[in-house]
């Protein structure tokens, strides 16, 4: 997998993480003050924005392990919103992220092909859960509800962690919401580098589709799941468009620009390969099933009925915003989280 500004993040930020000189962020791995009163220590620390102006270079120098490990970029704000890593700090790409974006394109791909359109009177109340009964018409329910995870036909799909990457692909990169309104101050965040390549394991579990699971009833659903990089592919290239049409209604060259190189990419890929696009950077389309809502023009209707525009009512596109990498100027460079997937060998 080949990540591009790939940003799975953890829940939580790092305020103190990073001491920053010269457009280099350094993450400390650990602070030892050796002041009389710790607890006076810790408010400075608390209290201070930038964690170098405790060290010089000299400090650095002469004690490298200070410093877990560099960032390169410029730093805008107090706080980094941090990158899963694994426990020695090194990147890694989480089996549950690939996962869910696979079922939820798997699941758009499955809804688009039925004869009729979906039954909308069963949307649930909780904005959470709103598909959850759709999604069940696809992927099984069982008899009874406490069953509908074993009779899912997703558990099939087995995606692991992947092999944990290099310190070294990290990067700082300047994130803000666009257009900015009301929310547009900046926030850094740490990404990982274009071209870096995880590898993870995908696995079938045929055992669920053998004779002696048979009461799962998975076998006539067999197709779904050996479509999986047809139908990514697929919703690759309605996504691409949509986002393309998007910057190019607002005269962003940069992103129009990115996503006419992303369209001859993805015409590009082999079979076994399609792109997707991951992580907290994508936005409320890539966890939904957005071509199916866009297909029905039920879109508006769904933002209003579950508040998603927070009561706003104003209309018009959804998501109005996007999280965008930009520069010092605020000017917006390129989406985060699209990722090559590319499957290779079986045994």
């Amino acid at each position: 997998m080949e990540a591009r500004h790939d940003e799975l993040q953890t829940n939580h930020h790092h305020p103190l993480a990073a001491a920053h000189r010269r457009g280099t962020a350094r993450v400390l791995d650990y602070l030892v003050s050796g002041a009389d009163d710790e607890a006076a220590m810790l408010d400075r620390v608390t209290r201070t924005v930038n964690l170098a102006s405790f060290l010089s270079e000299r400090d650095f120098r002469e004690n490298p392990d200070l410093a877990l490990y560099r960032l390169s970029g410029a730093v805008s704000v107090s706080e980094v919103r941090p990158l899963i890593k694994s426990y020695d700090a090194r990147p890694y790409m989480p089996g549950s992220s690939l996962k869910g974006a696979i079922r939820t394109a798997l699941l758009d791909t499955a809804l688009l092909a039925q004869k009729e359109p979906p039954d909308w009177r069963k949307l649930g109340d909780r904005d959470k859960y709103a598909a959850q009964e759709l999604e069940r018409d696809v992927a099984g329910r069982g008899e009874r509800p406490a069953q509908a995870p074993n009779y899912d036909i997703f558990r099939t799909i087995r995606i692991g962690d992947s092999a944990p990457g290099e310190r070294a692909w990290l990067s700082l990169s300047n994130i803000a919401v666009w257009p900015a309104g009301e929310r547009g101050i900046p926030i850094d965040v740490e990404t990982i580098d274009a071209g870096s390549v995880f590898t993870s394991t995908l696995s079938i579990d045929e055992y669920l589709f053998s004779r002696h699971a048979a009461q799962l009833n998975f076998a006539p659903r067999r197709p779904l799941i050996d479509g999986m990089a047809e139908s990514c592919r697929a919703d690759a290239e309605a996504r691409i468009a949509h986002e393309r049409a998007f910057f190019a209604e607002r005269g962003v060259a940069a992103l129009t620009s990115f996503y006419d190189g992303l369209s001859a990419r993805l015409g590009e890929l082999p079979p076994n390969a399609w792109l997707m696009q991951i992580g907290w950077g994508a936005g409320w389309s890539s966890k939904t099933i957005a071509r199916t809502l866009r297909r029905h023009n039920k879109v508006a209707d769904v933002v209003r009925r579950y508040r998603l525009d927070r009561g706003k009512g104003r209309g018009g596109a959804f998501p109005a915003t996007r999280h965008l990498v930009v520069d010092q100027r605020n000017t917006p460079l390129e989406p985060l989280g699209w990722v090559e997937v590319r499957m290779e060998g079986s045994r």
